[in-house]
């Protein structure tokens, strides 16, 4: 599967109930067993994903917080830009998860709990990363995780 926007993600992001720069954005570090590569209709919070798989490295801090989130309008190509500029870094885990492999991070606005956040995006890894790793860094600052394309331009 490919990295990709939720339906329920972009709907809060154009309803105006995603605030990308000022909410609290968050990334799950997640296993190969993981279902939110797959599952999109739907899912309108955490919990409704059959197989969330976050790391269960007996280490494992915890999502992280995506900091200093912005949002940019590029005229050239006619999208908008949701952009993090610092990387997300899941480290001193202990390299011991269930899994095989860490293939991707769950986007997601984080309120109180998994049954209130919201899926926002998936991002897949390039290589999948050895469960065994001690530390895994995202580089978000240097992608674009989220765009909002125009279907039209004048």
């Amino acid at each position: 599967m490919a990295s990709f926007v939720y339906n329920e993600g972009g709907r809060g992001i154009a309803a105006l109930e995603i605030d990308w720069d000022n909410d609290t954005i968050k990334g799950a570090l997640l296993m190969n067993t993981t279902t939110c590569d797959t599952e999109n209709d739907a899912m309108t919070f955490l919990s409704s994903f059959a197989t969330l798989a976050r790391s269960d490295d007996s280490t494992y801090a915890g999502d992280v917080t995506l900091a200093t989130n912005s949002t940019d309008k590029v005229d050239a190509s006619n999208r908008t830009e949701l952009r993090v500029s610092v990387d997300a870094v899941f480290s001193g885990m202990a390299g011991d998860g269930s899994g095989t492999t860490y293939d991707g991070m769950l986007i997601y606005k984080f309120v109180t709990n998994d049954a209130a956040s919201i899926p926002i995006a998936y991002i897949e890894f390039t290589t999948p990363i050895a469960i065994a790793a001690t530390s895994v860094t995202v580089p978000v600052s240097t992608t674009v995780p989220i765009l909002v394309n125009s279907t039209s331009a004048p």
